[in-house]
């Protein structure tokens, strides 16, 4: 197969004309029919060295570097499909058309205005005929054989709107030259304008609205949308798809300019050159004129005049053959009415208009690696709104796309200066949201502005609390919702628990924030925003360690841009102090719950920054919040320090569950370093605390501590008693995370004991109490366990699977010590493989990570795998000295190896060993033992 063409590209592109009906008639015959002309339309395109792009049903597209080629591919294609005996289907007769120009390759596909001309231009031809643009023809024709011909077929506007096309047809020797008129806007009464642009992308919304239209119960469908979102443009491009199903034609008429409503059926009238009669009145003449006609009818923005809905209504009750497709930011509450709304473009045809519409605005514009970040930006930024993009692009005449996407924060008052021949309400983004707003009444317009206070979206019940802010409303807010959304200013969604929510695009909600504030109400309601925030954050606090955990969790989720904003705002010098530290506190449970590490230390130390006045305990709480952020992304240094300074002002408080929570916490860092001995009292100290203020749920936390120390320890039957305790008192509670916690440890207990058999249900246990709660870094940290069992057992292919699957997601929450854990655990399974520079790889890395945080077990196990490695690559001594390296710091920590590691450890190092004499081996292992740990790290890492 030839490479694929890039630069400027001929498309063929061909499908099969009546190929629906044949599959209902002849359903058998036609797989192998089909198969038959997939073969000889791939084999004419490949043998001309074209590339086949793309299959759709029976539609091929192809793409040729060079115009002739592809005329030649067409050629054969066609003699070929002549000459088959097809038997009981009859012949399949396949419509082809090329066309030339210049295409995005992305991922294999292209995209561009030159798809969307070439398929135009297929639709417009018939079974048997080869089609060619004008562009097509002047750089074919020159190297085409003599024998075939062109025909001018004159100049047609195709079904996409555009310029009239100057159309060609290639006359084959010995096939059909005469065909029917083509199906283009020409041969069908109509006053569809022609665009000056080309319609990108929405052909799943053109195909999804032409299959409404057709449908025998549907007669009237409304298009709905906020301004800007290409309603008018689609409701052309559906007219013209559906053109020539319309004997009596497609007619579009603008009621844009009117607001009177009893100017509609005049209007219509009009556009479809019905005269009015003195004796009768001009609905009835219009009645009687299309009771008789298969026509369909645009009304374009008739949002301006709503109560001419029930004359629409008669006319469909008049007139069978009729279909009506409307325009509006708001339905006509007509029977039989069907809603559309119009999305918001996919986030590729959104940068292939920008580039379209930045080409036009200045010569050379293209999408390169350098710009192409910023022009996905702005699209996102816009939402994908076409008018918006379209105005953003016009600035390109001027303006990098770095450039707009840096003036993106002001979004209205750059997206201004719009094409002149516009309706005024598309030549600015602000202007086109007027048009809506305008129409709303008074009592809509200060709800909506009041929402526009909410980022993300809003339920009922918050809308209602924070839009009563800036004074009582003259409506009821459920009925404001929904006529809002009616309007498209709001959008609404279905949620999971049935409750629906309401969001604004962020053009439109930058709108109303300009209103809320140039009325002054802008610092009551965003007051109570945050008070709402503050509330509804403050209510979970005491469940996240409960059954409840989960659907907090997934209460949180949608509010995190709510959330966002409170705290941004909370961080002005106008609001309270202990604003931003009370939501912060409230909110890092759920954020290390999730996995939002950084974002969660970003904003404590802010508003720690923010709030130096707050007082001290709240600040205490803070602080101690904050060092378990870093405690997780395993900055264990920064951790240490934080709590250090909580316990400092748990002291200065007096407050013994502060004081008890700090040495707790310093005990992690302690025991994760491998000081044991450190980690003891300050663990011992906690639980007196604990045990003096009679908090079971910080008894059972204590007791887990004090029994991972005892497994640690090698002390067996002591850690099973103290996380037995704990666990008992978990479940009487009803903590789930705490449960899984005490029963990781349990499963640990029989997995270095070499029970794996015991450990596996205990460890599957844990995971499912994780999942449950959502709890990410708990996944990663029992996907771990059950690697190295899994490892253990010999199973090193569901080991590499479920170890891969943790460093995924390590990286996907930013959990750093978990993805340094499974480096090292893949490490292992890589050894296990004899994959040595693999495992190399990993050991190192993980090692990095661990030798810079002093997290002395772990670099234990890299210290030993590493030793494995320089065994395996036939560097015996220096698998001694890493060796020895190990053992000492495993001595040092008291730290016992699962059962049956120490034999898989000795069989590994067994090849170097015997390849040395024993003093020599014995002196390398003990030069390594000897070495202080920095140095050991510096040496291990040494490739």
């Amino acid at each position: 197969m030839p490479d694929q063409p890039s630069g400027t590209v001929t498309f063929l592109f061909t499908d099969i004309e009546g190929s629906t009906r044949l599959w209902e008639e002849y359903p058998a015959a036609m797989r192998g029919a089909l198969a038959r002309h997939d073969r000889l339309v791939r084999q004419a395109i490949e043998a001309h060295g074209g590339y086949v792009f793309k299959t759709i049903g029976d539609a091929f597209c192809a793409a040729f570097a060079q115009a002739h080629p592809a005329v030649l591919a067409a050629v054969a294609a066609q003699q070929a499909l002549a000459g088959e005996p097809w038997g009981e289907t009859g012949p399949l007769r396949a419509r082809m058309a090329l066309h030339s120009g210049v295409a995005e390759l992305r991922e294999g596909d292209y995209f561009g205005p030159p798809l969307n001309r070439v398929a135009r231009l297929r639709d417009a031809g018939h079974g048997g005929q080869v089609l060619l643009s004008a562009v097509t023809r002047t750089l074919a024709q020159d190297y085409l054989p003599p024998a075939l011909g062109l025909r001018d077929l004159g100049a047609h506007h195709l079904k996409d709107l555009a310029a009239a096309e100057q159309i060609f047809q290639v006359l084959i020797p010995d096939l059909p030259a005469d065909f029917a008129p083509l199906r283009t806007l020409d041969t069908h009464p109509t006053n569809l304008p022609v665009q000056p642009t080309a319609l990108l992308g929405r052909e799943a919304e053109i195909a999804a609205a032409c299959a409404l239209v057709r449908r025998a119960d549907v007669h009237l469908l409304t298009l709905t949308g906020p301004g800007g979102t290409g309603k008018t443009r689609l409701s052309l491009q559906i007219a013209a798809t559906l053109l020539e199903e319309f004997p009596h034609g497609a007619f579009v008429v603008n009621l844009a300019p009117l607001s009177d409503s009893a100017l509609v059926i005049p209007t219509i009238a009009q556009a479809l050159g019905v005269a009015e009669m003195a004796s009768q009145p001009l609905i009835a003449r219009l009645k009687e004129t299309l009771r008789s006609r298969q026509m369909l009818l645009v009304l374009d923005n008739f949002e301006q005049v709503p109560e001419a809905g029930p004359a629409i209504a008669e006319l469909l009750a008049a007139a069978p053959g009729l279909k009506v497709l409307v325009t509006s930011r708001v339905i006509l509450h007509l029977y039989g009415e069907r809603e559309f709304p119009v999305p918001a473009l996919d986030r590729d045809t959104a940068v292939a208009l920008f580039v379209d519409r930045a080409q036009a605005a200045r010569a050379g514009f293209g999408l390169t690696a350098q710009n192409a970040p910023a022009v996905a930006a702005i699209c996102a930024r816009l939402d994908g709104l076409p008018l918006a993009i379209e105005l953003a692009a016009a600035r390109s005449r001027v303006l990098t796309p770095d450039a707009i996407l840096a003036r993106l924060e002001h979004r209205l008052a750059l997206l201004t200066g719009g094409a002149h021949d516009r309706p005024r309400r598309q030549q600015s983004l602000r202007a086109a949201i007027d048009w809506s707003y305008e129409l709303l009444a008074v009592d809509e317009q200060a709800l909506f502005r009041r929402l526009g206070v909410f980022a993300g979206g809003c339920t009922i019940e918050a809308a209602a609390t924070v839009g009563a802010a800036g004074g009582e409303l003259g409506l009821d807010v459920l009925d404001g919702l929904a006529g809002l959304a009616e309007k498209s200013l709001l959008r609404q969604e279905d949620t999971p628990d049935g409750e629906p929510r309401f969001y604004m695009l962020e053009t439109i909600r930058e709108y109303a924030l300009e209103h809320l504030a140039s009325g002054g109400e802008a610092p009551g309601v965003a007051a109570a925003h945050a008070a709402w925030c503050l509330a509804l954050a403050e209510a979970a606090a005491a469940a996240w360690v409960g059954p409840a955990a989960p659907g907090w969790v997934a209460r949180f989720e949608p509010e995190q841009d709510n959330f966002r904003a409170a705290l941004a705002r909370s961080q002005g010098a106008s609001a309270p102090p202990d604003l931003g530290l009370r939501l912060a506190i409230a909110l890092a449970p759920f954020w290390n719950l999730r996995g939002y590490f950084s974002e969660g230390r970003q904003w404590l130390s802010g508003c720690l920054a923010a709030g130096p006045q707050a007082p001290l305990a709240l600040r205490q709480q803070a602080v101690q919040a904050l060092g378990q952020v870093c405690w997780v992304q395993g900055d264990v240094a920064a951790a240490e320090a934080r709590f250090a300074e909580s316990l400092i002002l748990a002291r200065e408080s007096g407050d013994p569950a502060t004081i008890a929570l700090a040495l707790n916490r310093l005990g992690n860092v302690a025991f994760m370093r491998g000081d044991y001995a450190v980690a003891q009292p300050l663990w011992a100290e906690s639980m007196d605390l604990r045990r003096a203020l009679g908090d079971r749920a910080l008894i059972a936390s204590s007791l887990n501590n004090l029994g991972i120390l005892a497994l640690a320890q090698g002390e067996f039957s002591r850690a099973t008693a103290l996380l037995g305790e704990s666990l008992a008192i978990l479940r009487e509670l009803g903590d789930l995370g705490g449960q899984a916690l005490a029963v990781g440890n349990l499963a640990s207990i029989a997995f270095q004991q070499g029970d794996y058999a015991g450990a596996r249900p205990l460890y599957e246990e844990c995971m499912a109490l994780r999942r449950q709660l959502g709890d990410h870094s708990g996944i990663a940290g029992s996907l771990s366990d059950l690697g190295e069992l899994a490892r253990m057992e010999g199973d090193l292919a569901r080991a590499e699977t479920l170890l891969t699957e943790m460093l995924t997601l390590a990286r996907a929450i930013n959990n750093q010590i978990m993805e340094a854990r499974a480096r090292a655990g893949l490490g292992r399974v890589a050894l296990g493989q004899g994959v040595y520079l693999r495992a190399g790889t990993l050991f190192r890395a993980a090692l990095g990570y661990f030798g810079q945080r002093t997290v002395k077990p772990q670099i234990a196990v890299c210290l030993i795998g590493l030793a494995g490695v320089a065994a395996g690559l036939g560097a015996p001594e220096r698998a001694a000295r890493l060796a020895g390296a190990a053992a000492a710091l495993r001595t040092a920590l008291a730290d016992r190896l699962p059962a049956g590691q120490a034999a898989i450890d000795a069989a590994t190092l067994a090849p170097a060993r015997a390849s040395l004499p024993a003093e020599i081996w014995a002196a390398a292992e003990a030069a390594g033992a000897a070495l202080p740990l920095e140095v050991a790290v510096t040496y291990a890492l040494a490739d």
